[in-house]
């Protein structure tokens, strides 16, 4: 849940707002905020996030983002 929120809070710092319902949904950001909320991310989680997530493709969803920090932030425990 921790995960969640922070990220919630990132997004909306960017002014993307995400309700539970739309947590599968596609997110509809530019290539500005994208790159901004990864750097974001990577920040406040104290994380690395791989170049070959970099693309919108991988990351389209509120879910895919969790996702991916749950899975880097597990690999470094």
């Amino acid at each position: 849940m921790k995960i969640i929120n922070a990220l919630r809070e990132i997004f909306e710092q960017k002014g993307i707002f995400v309700s539970e319902e739309d947590f599968n949904e596609s997110l509809s950001i530019d290539s500005l905020q994208f790159v901004s909320i990864i750097v974001e991310i990577e920040n406040y989680f104290n994380i690395t996030i791989d170049d070959c997530y970099m693309t919108q493709v991988e990351l389209r969803s509120f879910n895919d983002f969790v996702k991916l920090i749950e899975s880097i932030s597990n690999s470094y425990n």
